[in-house]
């Protein structure tokens, strides 16, 4: 057998111990320090990421490099916040006949102030804009001074829509709007 065969059987055999070490190369490293050149050379000969000139004299450690064992820790989802659940959307009557005989007072209460007011006489025109429709409520006078008659929505190209959704939407913009 020639010295490189057993200088090599010998470094394969520290390898290899090493590897089932819990310590990792620690063990290397400590005969490293302590050993004599010739022990370093043999030691280190062929092995990635161990500095055989670790712990010679007037070489510094921190040009030794050390390997990292792999993170074991168990991956752990963040805390929950102590958050309470968002509370429910309110229900929202969204049935136009409620507005048929509502004075211009219950009408501003319930959906704002119209974006437009349109008067031809006798008759005012109460228009509501959203994105998407358009809701006309026409007021006319009557023996308690002026109450809606009649309402209608369309789209924005004039189609007429369903009142209930336009409807709806406004309620839900205006309810968030005061909370919001």
């Amino acid at each position: 057998m020639t010295v490189r065969l057993a200088a090599a059987l010998m470094v394969s055999t520290v390898i290899g111990l090493q590897a089932c070490s819990p310590k990792g190369h620690e063990g290397v490293e400590a005969r490293l320090k302590t050993g004599s050149e010739p022990q370093r050379q043999a030691l280190t000969a062929g092995t990635p990421g161990v500095d055989s000139q670790a712990g010679a004299p007037g070489k510094s450690d921190s040009t030794a490099k050390h390997p990292r064992a792999p993170d074991t820790r168990e991956a752990r989802l963040p805390k929950a916040r102590d958050s309470k659940p968002e509370p429910a959307a309110p229900d929202i009557d969204a049935d136009p006949d409620q507005f048929i005989g509502a004075s211009p007072r219950v009408v501003a209460a319930q959906l704002g102030s119209p974006a437009q007011i349109r008067r031809e006489p006798p008759a005012e025109i109460w228009q509501y804009r959203m994105p998407g429709c358009v809701l006309d409520l026409f007021v006319y006078p009557d023996q308690d001074g002026k109450s809606v008659t009649y309402l209608e929505a369309r789209d924005l190209t004039a189609r007429p829509v369903a009142a209930e959704g336009c409807l709806e939407r406004l309620m839900r913009a205006r309810l968030a709007s005061k909370t919001g």
